[in-house]
């Protein structure tokens, strides 16, 4: 069961119900206190969202859609 993804430092974890994300992120965050004891910058962190925009998309719940607006900061 894939319940995260990972791209350079952000985290990204998925989840059905509050009870399972809880647990995943538990999860997770032992590990890296575990591991990398300094690695998580806790102004950085968003808990409890469904809706993130990162790079150029907004992520949601049931879909990945283009954000507009990044894309024209690029393009000008």
């Amino acid at each position: 069961n894939d319940f995260c993804t990972v791209f350079i430092d952000n985290i990204f974890i998925y989840f059905k119900n509050l009870l399972e994300y809880n647990v995943h992120v538990h999860n997770i965050t032992s590990y890296i206190l575990y591991f990398y004891v300094y690695a998580i910058n806790l102004e950085k962190c968003k808990f409890y969202v469904t809706k993130i925009e990162f790079l150029e998309f907004i992520i949601l719940r049931e879909e990945i859609l283009v954000n507009l607006k990044k894309l024209l900061e690029i393009y000008n």
